[in-house]
């Protein structure tokens, strides 16, 4: 199945959602709420991890923070979250027993992970920094934005000139189970421009996207494994740079959304600042958090109740606390 939802206008303008499911719930386009009830501010603590990396993909296992770097000897480095001191890294360039070409990986929150060997085609089953199974990657298209659902499940970000898809995909049986598809009518190739997203798994068997370029996220229900109904919910808040939001992660009650739309920067200096735009999944805004850092990049770790972040404007990673009404 296939849920198409097409744009004629280049600029942030109210999408037309079509759906082709029969199956499928009714698509809504909703009010995007910007007036929050509160707002708190953040400091941001930086610390300097002790490999020399650019960090280009991470997640958290347990106790762990497992990154993926593509400029240096090893693909992948682990750093205790207590301290962030290196554990070990592993897993070289080429393309002999156990060396990937081009890998990314799929997030998951546990020490069973999952990485696409780009360069031999195949899904690399790890656990910890062990290889335990190979399955052959049968389709041609660029995955990006990987993350686990319910293994052998994940979803992911492919793009091309007219159209993004968001797509939820087997690994063992290499197939589609349904998708989210994004279409640019104006036949001017700038899909990937228009429909760029971060996105995450969240509570309830939901699909959180959050917009690069526009003042949109969306939210979809997944049944089983396809999608039951999809919700967007669109602003008309303008910016400055002309961006909006560069990540997403969604805990049990709320979703986080880093907003660049106050930051008049391109976010590739630290003299500027990002925020932190919280709702709940009924689209209602509840708390603008605002840093003291212009972040790139989000992770909530919850094992130590604070937000993880990257920057453009260094290899360091810095934290804020989870104000503790925010927690789960």
């Amino acid at each position: 199945m296939k849920n198409i939802i097409k744009t004629t206008a280049i600029a942030a303008l109210a999408c037309m959602a079509a759906c082709t499911s029969p199956e499928m719930g009714k698509v809504q386009t909703l009010e995007k709420e910007n007036d929050f009830k509160q707002t708190i501010d953040l400091a941001c603590e930086q610390v300097e991890l002790p490999a020399i990396i650019s960090i280009r993909e991470w997640q958290i296992q347990d106790s762990l923070l497992l990154c993926q770097s593509d400029d240096t000897d090893y693909f992948y480095y682990r750093f205790r979250l207590s301290d962030f001191a290196l554990v070990d890294s592993f897993i070289t360039k080429g393309q002999g027993p156990g060396e990937f070409i081009f890998p990314t990986m799929a997030r998951s929150e546990n020490d069973e992970w999952l990485a696409l060997n780009r360069g031999k085609r195949e899904f690399v089953k790890m656990k910890g920094k062990e290889m335990i199974k190979e399955i052959p990657y049968k389709r041609y298209e660029n995955i990006t934005d990987m993350k686990t659902y319910r293994y052998p499940l994940v979803g992911y970000h492919n793009h091309f000139p007219r159209e993004v898809t968001w797509k939820l995909f087997d690994v063992e049986t290499n197939t589609v189970k349904d998708s989210i598809l994004y279409v640019d009518e104006s036949n001017k190739g700038q899909a990937a421009i228009i429909h760029n997203y971060k996105w995450d798994f969240g509570a309830d068997n939901r699909v959180v996207l959050a917009f690069r370029n526009r003042d949109e996220y969306t939210v979809a229900k997944l049944h089983a494994d396809t999608i039951a109904n999809i919700k967007i919910y669109h602003g008309t808040e303008s910016t400055a740079c002309g961006a909006y939001y560069g990540d997403v992660q969604c805990s049990d009650k709320y979703i986080f959304l880093l907003s660049y739309k106050h930051d008049a920067s391109t976010m590739e200096s630290d003299e500027h600042s990002s925020e932190i735009e919280v709702f709940d999944y009924e689209g209602n805004a509840v708390y603008l958090l605002k840093l003291d850092y212009a972040a790139s990049n989000m992770l909530l770790d919850k094992k130590h109740s604070r937000f993880l972040f990257t920057s453009y404007s260094d290899d360091d990673i810095h934290f804020a606390p989870i104000p503790d009404f925010l927690k789960d």
